[in-house]
């Protein structure tokens, strides 16, 4: 355990509890939820989380633009997100690809976290396995065998995205569900307890708000 993995899983009984219950009511139980778990991990790439919120509240009332992939342009483009053309596409093609079977993209009985992770990766475009773990995070908070090992998640374990060789990714996620489970305690809430501190907050609503029902 590197000195940054120790550090994290260090909190008390307290924030655990509170984290747990504010998080299990975010959970995704309709297909509409969902689906906007996704469009958040969307505007995550490449974004500070203060552009990535911005950016979901341009496109969070999908019905307003799930015809016009030039109206989600316009709206990608107004909020400063980056990467407008790439990713108005992208978000455009899944939300056709969604909501034309929308099963498709629920885990199966039996299917273990990461083949499911890796199964939605190959059917999604613009989301690695990083995203698409971050979506299902969002989704299932209490649940989620799957980690988003964004750069500073990486760096506990003393790596870098571009130094990461094959299966390493796998192995310290494998590592950090193993040490949260070890703890009686769901992944995500770990990790976002982690962040949460180093962005010196007391919990996760400066961003997490747009998510509630």
């Amino acid at each position: 355990m590197t000195p940054g993995v120790e550090a994290a899983f260090n909190f008390s009984n307290s924030d655990a509890t509170r984290y747990v219950e504010y998080w299990e009511g975010l959970e995704a139980k309709t297909d509409e939820e969902f689906f906007k778990r996704f469009l958040f991990a969307y505007m995550s790439v490449h974004t500070t989380w203060e552009v990535n919120v911005k950016g979901y509240r341009a496109i969070s009332d999908y019905h307003d633009w799930i015809g016009s992939s030039d109206d989600l342009k316009i709206r990608i483009h107004g909020a400063g997100a980056g990467l407008h053309n790439n990713r108005s596409k992208w978000i455009f093609d899944f939300g056709t690809q969604y909501w034309a079977d929308p099963k498709a993209f629920r885990r199966r009985a039996r299917e273990a976290w990461c083949h499911y992770r890796d199964r939605v990766v190959s059917m999604v475009t613009g989301l690695g396995p990083a995203k698409v773990s971050f979506a299902l995070e969002m989704a299932f908070p209490l649940e989620a065998e799957v980690l988003c090992l964004d750069v500073h998640m990486l760096r506990l374990y003393g790596k870098k995205t571009q130094d990461l060789r094959v299966g390493e990714y796998q192995r310290m996620e494998a590592d950090w569900v193993a040490r949260s489970r070890a703890v009686d305690m769901p992944p995500y809430i770990v990790k976002q307890m982690h962040w949460d501190r180093l962005q010196g907050r007391p919990d996760s609503r400066y961003w997490s708000h747009v998510l509630e029902k």
